[in-house]
């Protein structure tokens, strides 16, 4: 008499190949559930930032030029807070400091620029989140 052996082979084929499949299963939901939490808080921050920006508002109240120094002053009538990040004249970047401005604030943006008597200049401010507000102002 022969023994077969052959039955408990594919038993244990079977189940060696279902811990395989479940070991795999459970590494791509681990993989996917990290993934999505990541790139949840990722959506989550950028709809934060970009309502921040529909609430921000800002405008330019004063412009004034003396000895090659342009100063802009920038109302914040907004209902967040503002950072100055770009003081432009004709389109061209003048000064790039950082100025922030609370809710109901107004501040000096300072450069340094040469100005011709008479000539009329494009000022522009730019923000962070990049709002901008620009006048047209004769020297």
């Amino acid at each position: 008499m022969k023994k077969e052996s052959r039955g408990v082979s594919e038993v244990v084929a079977s189940l060696l190949l279902l811990g395989i499949v479940i070991a795999l299963n459970v590494l791509i939901l681990t993989y996917s559930f990290g993934t999505f939490q990541l790139t949840q808080a990722s959506m989550s921050r950028r709809l934060f930032e970009e309502a921040q920006s529909l609430r921000e508002y800002f405008v330019i109240v004063d412009v004034w030029s003396h000895d090659g120094e342009l100063s802009v002053a920038v109302y914040n009538c907004g209902n967040t807070e503002v950072t100055i990040a770009g003081l432009y004249v004709n389109e061209t970047l003048v000064s790039s400091d950082t100025v922030e401005l609370l809710i109901g604030e107004v501040k000096w943006v300072n450069a340094s620029f040469e100005l011709e008597e008479g000539a009329v200049y494009r000022i522009k401010v730019s923000s962070q989140r990049g709002n901008t507000y620009e006048v047209l102002w004769e020297a």
